[in-house]
C-alpha cells in the first residue's frame, strides 16, 4: 500500500478534520466536533473518494482517527450519523446503534431528533488502533 499521510485541519472552531493523502492527492477524511469536557466526539463527515474505495483507506483513517483522539483528544466516546449507505461502513469499524453514555451527557451536546439516528463507538483504552490492520 502506498505511503500515506494523515492531516489535522480546523474546519470550523469547533470542529477537527484528519484528511488521507495520498501521492500528494486528497483520498478522503474524517471531520468531528469535539465535546472535550463530556470526553467524546461526533464524526461529522467520512468520505473516501470513489475511485479509490474498497482499498482498505477508509478503515486506516477511522483506525488513526481513534487512535489520535482517544490519545491526544482524551475522547472515550465517539457519536456519528450514518445515511444508510453508511451504515455497513459504520458498523464494521465498530460502531453500534446501542449507546453507553448516559442521556443527560448526550442532551447537553447532540438535538434529540438527530440522536435517535446515531451509531455508537466505545474506545477501548488499551488498544493500538494504527496496529489493528495487522491483525484481520
Amino acid at each position: 500500500m502506498a505511503a500515506i499521510s494523515f492531516l489535522i485541519l480546523d474546519f470550523f472552531r469547533s470542529h477537527k478534520s484528519m484528511m488521507v493523502i495520498r501521492h500528494n492527492n486528497v483520498v478522503g477524511g474524517i471531520t468531528y466536533r469535539p465535546y472535550t469536557s463530556q470526553r467524546f466526539g461526533e464524526i461529522a463527515f467520512c468520505a473516501i473518494t470513489a475511485d479509490e474505495q474498497v482499498k482498505g483507506y477508509g478503515t486506516r483513517l477511522m483506525n488513526h482517527f481513534k487512535q489520535h483522539a482517544r490519545d491526544v483528544d482524551g475522547f472515550i466516546h465517539f457519536l456519528t450519523y450514518a445515511d444508510n449507505n453508511a451504515v455497513g461502513y459504520f458498523i464494521k469499524q465498530g460502531f453500534t446503534k446501542e449507546t453507553h453514555i448516559g442521556e443527560r451527557l448526550m442532551a447537553r451536546a447532540i438535538d434529540e431528533k438527530i440522536r435517535e439516528l446515531s451509531n455508537y463507538h466505545f474506545v477501548y483504552l488499551g488498544i493500538d488502533f494504527q496496529k489493528v490492520m495487522l491483525l484481520n
